[in-house]
Parts: structure tokens; C-alpha cells; sequence
């Protein structure tokens, strides 16, 4: 199942009015020439995206790039430096200018994303703003946008570069290797070489016919040197790229020479969201991904799945038993229903999840109507019948149909989860993931880390699932450190914050270590100790710097009320003669 297979019509009626699949998505109406016109007038904001790219198979969204194709930043003129300059009239606002929209722009933004962005607010400071104002506004923008578009790794993994010098070897290990190639055996004779090979390969080969022909006379007519001229060869060799990339899945629009390749804009199956079903469906979006899990954290999910396909089953066949015992005027008697603790909390196959998401579809779309419909048929002379029956149907098989496929694309997507994929298959990757997770204190984080290498040591974990949980470690860490304080913690960091330099020295004797185990900063746990000793220290520097300026103002004081109270004493002393 894939996007493109999606009704256009229940995508209208179900999918967001900015779904990227309506732009690529083209009504067919048997003039394509038509469509493509009413498409492009239907879709204004994307057009430079529909000139410039092209989907391959009805899945992908693909373009064409140069092989030294500048970035998109450089290639808008308007936001070059020299432009800003010219608008703004310093360097300093034009840098400032240029990097905000940087930052507000997605980091894969287009080129006319870009462009709309620079003259929305270049067209803000002409209409009267002043740019120290929307330069704060791009500036504040700029920070959120960045937490918003910033990848995963960025926001969680931190990464370190260490250089390792050059290990040398001891006189004992140079004397050890000196030894051992002394004792090295001596070089294999030389083997034929490679043509010489497949000749005696093919001498043992029995003789056979080909089902291709050796001979391209479309590259040897189009490759061909014999009497063209530079100007006609290099068109050739163009014709010739631009046939041989043909593609009958689709890909269309595209003629690409030597240095160019192709770089995938999007991939429309992955645009797929719980959004895009109808809104008495979306429930069943999260609790596919449970009983895609199932052990602890989706184990009541799978039981209740099973019991509820279990009950449908039974269900379904006690209704077409009771047809038929009232058909034969038959007792009847309905089967007892299953207990849901008796079924696995294992997840379920790929195979049960297609069943359990067809009779939560059923039992959502009941209704039954009874419409009546014409039939023709013809009568024993030859002549035309025509008669009305009543015929009953699914009025909302449509949106059945639809919302059956956006569940299986969802399905696939979670199959490709990397992290789902391991909550399925390792049991033990999810028990530790619970234990990050329900962390109240970076202690039990470290105790669970040194689990998990643990685990990892024993090959209980693999690589990849250690270094996921790491950073699910890491994340949690920062979850705990930004946390709202207890009230345990709000009442002491008032208390320190009223602190004086006496009641400091207590406070840090009662808080190190077991001193005073009565304490309450011995209950708060391991993070918000860590806060409570930083604003300990930071009072107490506080203290420091308000003592050492009291005392500059007391000498100073001092030193000026003994230079206006001084006086001169002269002693006069006659002289004898």
C-alpha cells in the first residue's frame, strides 16, 4: 500500500488542507495538458516546486542537481550581504538580517521559501518598523524555530573528538618484531594473471548460445566519433544521457547530463499521519503501535486485541448458527465468551494485526442500508427484462476502503521504526527503556546505564540498541534537570536565598554528607541536591562580594574622615644663645 493509491476524494474530505499529497496528486480527466494547467492554477504556492522537481514511482519526489550546485542560501540574491547592506545601510544589521532568516527557515527549505521569507520582512521595514524591532522578532523566531527543525542528534547527542598520537613500541617490542620478520615464510609463486584465467575458464565452459546481444548499436550509433564534428558528437552524448535515464515508472520531466544526479526531496508515504484518518479511527493509530510492541508496555493492548478478535470470531459465527437453527426451528444456544487474561501479551504477527484492524473497521462501519437497484434481463422469446430488487450495502465503504489503507501505511512505517522494531523483537531493550523512563532521580539513571552496558557486554543488546537507549538516557537527564522543584526544594532555595553568613556555615555542614541526616535535603533526590548546593554556593559568593564592598566603603569612609580631622601640630622650640 502506498500513498499514491489513496483516494483523491476521501483525501479531501479526511487529509490536512496543507498535505504536500494534494500538490503531487494531478486529476485525471483525459487531457493532460488541461490537468496539468488547473493543477498549477489550484496549487499557486507550490508551483516553483512542480517545475522543479518530479515524482518516480508515484512515491518519491526527486529533482535534479548540479554536482557543484551552490546552497540554497547563496543563490537567493536578496539575501545577499551586499543587498542587505544597500537596504539597511550598515554590515552589522545585514549580517544580523541574513543569519535570523537562516534560522527561521527550515535547514532543507527551497529556494523560494527563502525568498519569501527575506522580502516578508524586508517589506516589513519599509512599511514605518524599525529594524532593531524586527530584528528582535526574527531574533526570537529564529530560537524557536531552531528547537523545532533541529534533528534528534542535535538536540541529544553529544559528540567528542579526541586525537590519539602515535603509539610507539618499546626496545622490547621492536626487538620482538624484528624477530618475527626475520622468521616470515617466503612469498607464493606468482598466479597467471587475469586474462589468462578466463581464457582457461572459458576452454572449461561447454559451448552455448546467448540470450543478449553483446552489440549496443544505439550506444555505438550515438558514441560514435566516425566523422562528427565536437558540436555534433556533444550533442549526441547528450541525447544519449537523456535516453538512457528514461523510466517507465514515472520519472518524467527530468534531463539530466554528466555532472548532475538526484537528490530525493520527499517521500510522500512517509507525509502519512494519524491525521489523515477520520477522526472515530484515529484511536486505532495508537493502540496499533501497542499491540506492535506488546510485552510491558502494550502486553493489556495485545490481550484485549486477541480477546476482541476472539470475540468477533465467536460472534460472527453464533449469528450464522442462530440463522440456521431458526431456519430448522432449532434450539439454540450461544458460546461462552473468553476470559481476557487468558490470551498472550506477546505482540502480535504482522498477520493478526491485518485481522484485528478489519474487524475494528467492521464493527465502526455497521450501518446497513437497503436501496433498491435495476436489473435487466432478457425473457424466453429474447425480449428485455426490467425489474427492481432491494439491495443491501455499506453506505460508508469509501471511508471503510480509505481508512483500512492509511492504517496499513502506518503499520509499515512502525515495521520501519527502528526503535519500535526493538521494543518488539528485545525484550530486555524495553525493560530498560521503562526504567529511563520512569526515573525520578539521575541516580537510578546511573544505576540503569551501567545495566544497560551490562547487557550490552553479555551481547543481550546490540550496538545500535545501547547507543539508543543512551541517548534516551541522556534525554531523560536533561527531562529531570529542567523539571519544576519540589516543594521540599522551593522552600530551601528560599531559605538559602535569605541566608546569612552564619546560617551558610550550618547549611553546609547539615547538607554534606550524614551530619545531619534529619535534614531535608537528604529526601530530595540526587538532581535537585545538585541544585540546591549550586545556589548554596552561589549565596554564599554573594555574601563574599557584599562583605568585600561593605569593607571598601568603611576603609574609604575612614580614610576620608582622618584626612579632614587631621591637623598640623608645629612646635616651636627657642633657641639658646
Amino acid at each position: 500500500m502506498s500513498a499514491n493509491q489513496l483516494s483523491l476524494s476521501a483525501l479531501r474530505q479526511f487529509a490536512p488542507s496543507n498535505s504536500p499529497l494534494f500538490a503531487y496528486r494531478i486529476e485525471s480527466s483525459g487531457s493532460p495538458m488541461n490537468d496539468w494547467a488547473r493543477h498549477i492554477s489550484n496549487n499557486d504556492l507550490f508551483r516553483r516546486e512542480l517545475e522543479e522537481n518530479s515524482v518516480l514511482g508515484g512515491n518519491v519526489v526527486i529533482r535534479a542537481v548540479e554536482g557543484d550546485e551552490q546552497p540554497q542560501l547563496e543563490r537567493v540574491k536578496i539575501l545577499s550581504l551586499s543587498y542587505a547592506t544597500r537596504v539597511f545601510g550598515n554590515s552589522d544589521d545585514a549580517k544580523e538580517f541574513v543569519r535570523c532568516v537562516k534560522e527561521i527557515a527550515d535547514p532543507q527549505a527551497a529556494q523560494f521559501e527563502l525568498e519569501q521569507i527575506a522580502s516578508h520582512y524586508y517589506r516589513e521595514c519599509r512599511q514605518g518598523r524599525s529594524v532593531p524591532e524586527v530584528l528582535k522578532e526574527m531574533a526570537l523566531l529564529g530560537m524557536e524555530m531552531t528547537r523545532v527543525t533541529a534533528s534528534i542528534n542535535d538536540l541529544e547527542i553529544e559528540a567528542t573528538e579526541t586525537e590519539i598520537g602515535e603509539v610507539k613500541l618499546t626496545p622490547a617490542d621492536e626487538k620482538r618484531v624484528a624477530e618475527a620478520q626475520k622468521s616470515l615464510p617466503s612469498l607464493p609463486f606468482p598466479t597467471p594473471n587475469y586474462n589468462a584465467e578466463m581464457r582457461a575458464v572459458k576452454n572449461k565452459l561447454s559451448r552455448g548460445s546467448l540470450s543478449k546481444a553483446n552489440q549496443d548499436e544505439f550506444a555505438a550509433f550515438y558514441l560514435s566519433d566516425d566523422g562528427k564534428s565536437v558540436e555534433e558528437l556533444d550533442d549526441d552524448f547528450r541525447r544519449f544521457d537523456a535516453h538512457e535515464q528514461y523510466d517507465e515508472d514515472g520519472l518524467l520531466g527530468l534531463r539530466m547530463s554528466g555532472s548532475q544526479h538526484t537528490e530525493v526531496v520527499l517521500e510522500l508515504d512517509a507525509e502519512i499521519t494519524a491525521e489523515y484518518l477520520p477522526q472515530n479511527v484515529q484511536p486505532l493509530a495508537k493502540l496499533l503501535q501497542l499491540v506492535f510492541v506488546g510485552h510491558e508496555i502494550g502486553g493489556r493492548a495485545a490481550q484485549s486485541a486477541r480477546h476482541f478478535v476472539a470475540c468477533r470470531k465467536i460472534e460472527n459465527a453464533d449469528n450464522f448458527r442462530a440463522r440456521e437453527a431458526f431456519r430448522l426451528n432449532a434450539p439454540f444456544f450461544e458460546t461462552e465468551r473468553p476470559v481476557v487474561s487468558e490470551f498472550s501479551i506477546l505482540p502480535l504477527t504482522r498477520a493478526e494485526i491485518s485481522e484485528w484492524i478489519d474487524l475494528n473497521l467492521d464493527a465502526l462501519y455497521s450501518r446497513e442500508v437497503v436501496r433498491s437497484a435495476r436489473r435487466v434481463t432478457t425473457g424466453r422469446k429474447g425480449e428485455w427484462l426490467e425489474f427492481t430488487v432491494n439491495q443491501t450495502v455499506n453506505p460508508d465503504f469509501e471511508e471503510k476502503q480509505y481508512a483500512s489503507q492509511i492504517l496499513h501505511i502506518l503499520l509499515e512505517q512502525t515495521e520501519r521504526d527502528f526503535h519500535l522494531s526493538s521494543l518488539r523483537r528485545n525484550h530486555v531493550y524495553q525493560s530498560i527503556y521503562l526504567q529511563i523512563r520512569r526515573a525520578k532521580d539521575t541516580t537510578v539513571l546511573s544505576q540503569t546505564a551501567e545495566i544497560a552496558r551490562r547487557a550490552k557486554d553479555e551481547k543481550r543488546l546490540s550496538l545500535k540498541e545501547y547507543t539508543a537507549l543512551s541517548t534516551v538516557a541522556k534525554s531523560q537527564f536533561a527531562r529531570l534537570s529542567d523539571a519544576r522543584p519540589s516543594q521540599s526544594l522551593y522552600r530551601l532555595e528560599k531559605e538559602i536565598a535569605a541566608a546569612d553568613s552564619r546560617k551558610i556555615g550550618y547549611l553546609k555542614w547539615a547538607m554534606y554528607g550524614s551530619n545531619q541526616p534529619a535534614h531535608s535535603v537528604h529526601g530530595l533526590p540526587r538532581q535537585e541536591v545538585q541544585r540546591a548546593w549550586a545556589a548554596l554556593k552561589n549565596r554564599e559568593l554573594i555574601l563574599k562580594q557584599k562583605g568585600v564592598s561593605e569593607f571598601d566603603r568603611m576603609r574609604q569612609q575612614q580614610l576620608q574622615f582622618n584626612r579632614a580631622g587631621a591637623t598640623q601640630q608645629v612646635r616651636v622650640t627657642p633657641a639658646n644663645h
